[in-house]
């Protein structure tokens, strides 16, 4: 057993809830009065940031995912919990773009400073509108992309 392997996703889930933390304090030092929604909005971020960290260790603890974290850089190999992965990580990626779309989500990233757990200067505050939906809506384009990459690599 692989610890690096084997528990890469538990890594990853310890990476969201600290960058979660890290949101939540900067974003209650600048908020002002829209707090609550501010709050709200880092959960719901956090939340989906789980999400493919989670279906990632239910393959590599509950499924037949050889090599841990390793198999799921070979889409190739079509095993089911890699394709879970693959399908969880590019729904999050049409939600956002949806939600920059039809709700006024980019505003939202640069009201609250949303990116700013995830390492982007300023939290996205510094960020035009027109930057962030570019890359809300580029966001559902590069899974594909990527999965092409990596069956191209044959590792």
């Amino acid at each position: 057993m692989n610890l690096i392997a084997d528990g890469f996703w538990l890594l990853c889930l310890g990476l969201v809830y600290y960058n979660f933390r890290v949101g939540m304090r900067r974003l209650a030092a600048t908020a002002g009065p829209q707090l609550e929604e501010g709050q709200r909005y880092m959960r719901i971020f956090a939340v989906a940031a789980t999400v493919p960290w989670v279906v990632m260790g239910w393959g590599v603890v509950f499924g037949s995912v050889p090599r841990g974290m390793f198999a799921y850089f070979r889409p190739q190999d079509l095993n089911p919990y890699v394709l879970a992965w693959l399908g969880s990580v590019f729904a999050l990626f049409v939600l956002l773009a949806l939600w920059v779309l039809l709700a006024d989500g980019a505003r939202k990233i640069q009201q609250f400073g949303l990116l700013s757990p995830f390492g982007a200067r300023g939290g996205g505050q510094t960020m035009s509108l027109g930057s962030i939906k570019f890359l809300a809506y580029a966001s559902p384009l590069f899974l594909p992309v990527w999965c092409l990459l990596a069956a191209s690599m044959d590792a």
